[in-house]
């Protein structure tokens, strides 16, 4: 079973561009850490640099992950090497996990017209005690340029945010509160 690549939420597909005829377009299927995902070649993102500490990955893909259970998160998948990916988890502009104003001024630093800019920060699943931890990298977002589909790791030059952000107790399944009310969704 593969998953398709490039969600429309970030509203990089198809990255604004003229939709291509299908044999132009080959899949371009890659093994992952989650199975067989394919990748369509108009939705390759180029990183320059590539991400921190992986400088030498520079065409990747983004997509949705088929696990129901982190349907939330999506999997940057290096082209380069099958065994180097990242999940990630999309950020809106204004959704004040990080100032609106810092990402726009990193849009702006990277040459990225903010309204084209897709955010997504890196998550790490770590097992403590047995209960995963998970958390995020607000510290150093990826600013994705939904025209050029070009994208770039931007270190924020403040201390203000985390390099682990926790988010076990924001998405971790709840146990019920001091009212004995569950807030888990079914």
């Amino acid at each position: 079973m593969t998953t398709a690549a490039m969600p429309e939420a970030l509203d990089l597909n198809p990255f604004n561009a003229p939709a291509a005829d299908a044999s132009d377009d080959p899949l371009r299927v890659i093994e992952t850490r989650f199975g067989p995902m394919e990748f369509a070649a108009n939705q390759t993102i180029y990183m320059p640099r590539g991400v921190l500490g992986f400088a030498e990955h520079k065409e990747f893909g983004i997509a949705y992950l088929p696990n129901k259970f982190i349907d939330q998160l999506m999997l940057l998948q290096s082209f380069t090497e099958n065994d180097t990916s990242f999940l990630v988890l999309p950020l809106e502009l204004r959704s004040g996990i990080i100032d609106e104003a810092d990402l726009v001024a990193a849009c702006n630093t990277m040459n990225v017209d903010p309204e084209s800019a897709a955010i997504v920060v890196i998550v790490t699943i770590r097992d403590v005690g047995g209960q995963p931890h998970i958390s995020t990298n607000l510290r150093a977002p990826i600013i994705l340029d939904s025209d050029t589909r070009n994208g770039w790791q931007y270190v924020l030059p403040n201390g203000k945010y985390s390099v682990r952000h926790n988010l076990s107790s924001q998405t971790a399944a709840p146990s019920p509160d001091q009212d004995g009310m569950s807030t888990e969704n079914g």
